[in-house]
C-alpha cells in the first residue's frame, strides 16, 4: 500500500495524468468547464512552476 501511495503522488505531480483525465472527460463523457476546471488549473500551475524553474536554472548558468 505504501508503494502505491508514493507512486500515485509522483504521478499526480506530472501533467500527463491531468491531461489524459481532461481528454477522457471531454471526449467520452461530454463534461463541461466546471468538471474539468480543477485538472486544467493544476496543469496551468505545473506549467508555471516548471517554466519558472527553467528560467531560474538558466539564469544561474549564464
Amino acid at each position: 500500500m505504501l508503494v502505491q501511495s508514493k507512486k500515485k503522488k509522483t504521478t499526480l505531480s506530472s501533467c500527463e495524468p491531468h491531461f489524459v483525465e481532461v481528454m477522457r472527460m471531454v471526449l467520452l463523457k461530454g463534461s463541461s468547464w466546471a468538471d474539468v476546471r480543477y485538472n486544467f488549473l493544476v496543469m496551468i500551475g505545473l506549467g508555471v512552476l516548471m517554466n519558472g524553474l527553467a528560467v531560474w536554472t538558466y539564469r544561474k548558468r549564464v
